[in-house]
């Protein structure tokens, strides 16, 4: 996994799961080493580095080093190593994924509040899948809809306001109903899905 900060300084963890994670400054060259126990980066809206273990979200301050754990109700599985693990969406929401379910990690003044999307057989307004793969903002309306891409549950429409799912399947028209990636692109009527059967444009 790799994320970039704001001076250009690389940061890169191993997503084979050692429990390090590495820092190049763009200038000097220089690489330093943190403990981290955590898939997937990315940054939050005020420069910290986030990543996503079975316990919880974690941070890393870089000006620091001081690392914080944001603890999560009860230990979530990991049930993917294919996932980016986390999304920043359009109102700097944090999604984890890749775990139990889909994960929404809202930031507070200096917390995080989650609500936890998990699949209900019995209910087709929730989460098809709880192997999520990827997740994209809408691009039309960033704001309101969330498109979630899963293992065998295809295509998800999550509408931010009301919490509820809408599933796409193969009767619905995708060519698989596994969906590792989802890509937006802005203001474009349409996200790209790349499946088991390739390619895939998807009007939204």
């Amino acid at each position: 996994y790799l994320a970039f900060d704001t001076n250009g300084n690389c940061w890169s963890s191993d997503p084979t799961g050692e429990p390090v994670l590495y820092c190049i400054d763009t200038r000097s060259k220089e690489r330093k080493a943190f403990p981290w126990k955590a898939r997937g980066l990315c940054f939050d809206k005020n420069g910290k580095l986030l990543g996503a273990g079975e316990d919880g979200l974690h941070q890393l301050d870089p000006a620091s080093g001081q690392i914080r754990i944001f603890p999560f109700r009860a230990p979530l599985r990991q049930r993917s190593e294919f996932s980016h693990f986390l999304w920043r969406d359009a109102e700097d929401v944090i999604w984890i994924f890749g775990f139990d379910g889909l994960v929404k990690a809202v930031p507070m003044d200096s917390d995080y509040r989650f609500e936890y999307y998990l699949n209900n057989p019995a209910d087709r307004s929730s989460l098809s899948s709880n192997t999520v793969l990827s997740v994209a903002d809408d691009p039309l309306e960033p704001q309101r809809y969330l498109w979630v891409g899963t293992k065998g549950g295809g295509l998800n429409r999550l509408d931010k306001k009301s919490g509820r799912f809408k599933q796409f399947k193969t009767e619905q028209g995708l060519p698989d109903n596994v969906v590792y990636g989802v890509l937006a692109e802005n203001a474009k009527p349409f996200i790209w899905l790349s499946t088991n059967k390739g390619l895939c444009r998807f009007d939204v």
